[in-house]
């Protein structure tokens, strides 16, 4: 049951002429959604109408109206508002309000519903004739039906483009047709609307389904059609498979050689294909135009070329040459004497890590046998065997088609390793191919909980990488509490510095987990490295914040209140001894400036005494000393410049054997002693005679 209400409120007063204040406007909404209108009032009113004029001929809407109840206004609030639920395509239109008092009508016709019609269709046309012709140009455009009403509102449509076997397609900034992998189709373009799809030289490969389908814009509906379109093409003789895929034979003479291959053409009629073979020698084996007498587009059913292998002789290459109205196809095929295997080819680097090694290669023809290929992984600097691995072909199915190996085992960051590639079957080895790689230097994501900062359901991830590109960004983040989770992942690229994940579990805190991965040419994406349980609180920063305002606030606190204390109680030791020595201050100045005075005359009395034993002394060592006696010899001070640890003492020779008596030992004494008690530091020392050695000072006083 859908039904709608209406509520009127206004002032009791006295009479005033009743003014729409406020209009609805727009409103979009889809089938079976509901939707609310209203209008403000000011003034008095005696009655109120509601119209819906999207049939052209208004129809009041009352409270026994079969798709609307509308409710009788009351008498104290000014605000009109009209429910309508389970919309359908008919409710579309304009509503318009008519206030009336006494004899004045006002009506406001601003409100407008428009509803999405969710049964509408898309279908692909062309311009000109099918099968078009190869090397021509195709304009495809997307044709879409819709019953979205009012049709005078309708909102802009965005068209989107698949096509078979390849995906979704976008526009690129230069118009050409973009894959989801980032290749870019140069024949393809796609104008700025996006409604034509325009393909440029046509080639046999363009022949496929060609898909679109397109969105009102605010809506959440997807109009698409059942069926896309079908290109065909009026081209020259492709072949399309093989049987061997190599086309090469392996066959000992006398055997019989048979190839098989499966190909189209258009048109492809008995009158319009021809097929020729020419031998090694340039002989043409046979014309065989009854073998096409399949007509219509292609050829189901396979074409066999089969002869016997007679002589050496016919060892070599085999052409052909298959034609029809638009051109020919000229192919070959080898027969070959048997041997070992090819060497792989194409052999690179997908992709390297610090501790990561994909190597890719196609392999070639396995001369008609079973076929291993091996690799080896070596330390280049150890010159040691870490890993190797080994692939067996049965047939010839692998022939051109790309291989893979991850060496995961063993690999250290930022070293050299050798990678050799060979393959092996029962007559033999292909030569090896040998590449040097070097890993890379560990990947790092760097980030932590004080560059996440969570407002509300909301976190922004700042984060910095070094020594690797990162491609995409996996967070997940739950709550502490309850344990909900949400995750996302984000492409991201050398220039993205931040991440915001939305619809956030509520929680006071939340824990973290990172995901890193890299992208390989093709799309293939690989791991990097992950962080795990990085914890953040609800408004991290904020709280981080207060603490520290909290911390500084304290410390300054309580020195203020340190230096207060210590002025106080210095105030007040000064203010107790001023009070308790107060009547001395004269007395202890008196004192304070005689001190010096008893200083510096006791000093003098002590430099004259000492200068009147000196004098003696000086007195009675000269007429001690004997006529011959040198004069004394000052011993030279110590360069100061020079450290004493910096000189080496001479060496102590052996004193000479010399007769000391008792007075020369007493004057040695004296001198030591005047020396000691002497200002200027000098040491004086009988140097005319040998110093005596201490077994001879032992000896004389005993």
């Amino acid at each position: 049951m859908r039904f709608a209400f209406l509520v009127l409120v206004f002032c009791v007063g006295g009479s005033v002429s009743s003014t729409i204040t406020s209009s609805p406007g727009l409103r979009r909404r889809h089938v079976a959604d509901s939707c609310e209108f209203q209008w403000t009032v000011s003034g008095d009113l005696t009655s109120y109408k509601i119209h819906n004029k999207s049939t052209g001929n208004p129809v009041e809407l009352s409270a026994d109206h079969s798709n609307h109840s509308v409710t009788t206004a009351t008498t104290t609030t000014r605000l009109i508002r009209l429910f309508i639920w389970n919309i359908h395509l008919w409710d579309a239109g304009n509503y318009s309000l008519s206030v009336t008092q006494g004899t004045t009508t006002t009506t406001d016709a601003g409100a407008l519903l428009f509803v999405y019609d969710d049964s509408g269709t898309s279908s692909v046309t062309h311009n000109g004739t099918l099968p078009a012709p190869e090397n021509g140009c195709v304009v495809l455009s997307c044709a879409v039906t819709t019953g979205s009403r009012p049709s005078t509102h309708r909102p802009a449509m965005h068209y989107f483009w698949e096509l078979e076997r390849e995906g979704a397609v976008t526009r690129n900034a230069d118009g050409h047709a973009r894959l989801r992998n980032g290749e870019i189709l140069s024949r393809y373009n796609i104008t700025d609307d996006g409604m034509t799809l325009v393909i440029g030289a046509l080639h046999f490969s363009d022949q496929r389904n060609y898909f679109c389908w397109a969105q009102e814009e605010g809506s959440a509906h997807r109009i698409r059609g059942s069926n896309g379109l079908h290109l065909l093409l009026n081209h020259r003789p492709v072949i399309t498979a093989w049987e061997p895929r190599s086309r090469k034979f392996n066959a000992d003479v006398g055997q019989l050689v048979s190839l098989s291959f499966w190909f189209e053409a258009s048109p492809a009629t008995s009158t319009s294909l021809t097929w020729t073979l020419t031998d090694v020698n340039g002989t043409i084996q046979s014309v065989v135009p009854t073998q096409f007498l399949q007509p219509g587009y292609s050829i189901s059913s396979p074409f066999v070329v089969t002869f016997t292998l007679t002589s050496d002789a016919l060892y070599g290459r085999y052409s052909f040459e298959i034609t029809n109205a638009m051109g020919s196809y000229n192919g070959f095929f080898s027969v070959l004497p048997p041997g070992r295997p090819e060497t792989p080819s194409a052999v690179a680097v997908k992709y390297k890590t610090f501790r990561l090694i994909s190597i890719e290669w196609k392999c070639q023809w396995n001369n008609g046998r079973k076929q291993t290929t091996l690799l080896r992984l070596k330390d280049v600097q150890r010159n040691e065997v870490l890993d190797t691995f080994n692939r067996t072909e049965t047939d010839d199915r692998c022939y051109n088609d790309t291989r893979r190996h991850l060496f995961q085992r063993h690999l250290q960051e930022d070293r050299d390793y050798e990678i050799s590639l060979w393959s092996d079957n029962d007559l033999g080895s292909s030569d090896d191919v040998k590449m040097t790689v070097r890993t890379t230097k560990r990947f790092q994501l760097l980030l932590s909980h004080r560059t996440i900062s969570v407002n509300e359901n909301e976190a922004k991830v700042s984060f910095e990488t070094r020594h690797g590109k990162m491609a995409a960004l996996n967070v997940t983040c739950c709550a502490e509490e309850t344990d909900d989770c949400t995750s996302d992942q984000f492409q991201v690229n050398t220039s993205t510095s931040y991440v915001i994940l939305k619809d956030l579990p509520p929680g006071m805190a939340y824990l973290f987990d990172f995901k890193a991965f890299g992208r390989a040419p093709g799309g293939e994406e690989y791991f990097l490295g992950m962080i795990k349980g990085v914890k953040v609180p609800e408004d991290g920063d904020k709280i981080d914040r207060c603490t520290v305002a909290v911390v500084v606030l304290g410390c300054l606190l309580a020195i203020c209140l340190v230096a207060s204390l210590s002025v106080f109680v210095f105030v007040k030791i000064r203010g107790n001894k001023e009070t308790r020595h107060g009547s001395t201050d004269v007395q202890d100045s008196k004192e304070t400036e005689l001190k010096p005075r008893k200083t510096e005359e006791k000093t003098k009395e002590k430099t004259k005494e000492k200068t009147k034993e000196k004098t003696k002394t000086d007195e009675q060592r000269q007429q001690q000393r004997p006529t011959n006696e040198q004069p004394k010899l000052q011993r030279p001070l110590p360069d100061p410049k020079t450290s004493r640890k910096s000189q080496v003492p001479p060496p102590r020779m052996p004193p000479p054997e010399t007769e000391y008596t008792q007075e020369t030992y007493e004057a040695m004494e004296r001198a030591e002693e005047e020396a000691k008690d002497g200002d200027d530091g000098e040491m004086y020392t009988p140097l005319d005679q040998p110093q005596p050695t201490r077994k001879q000072k032992r000896n004389l006083y005993s």
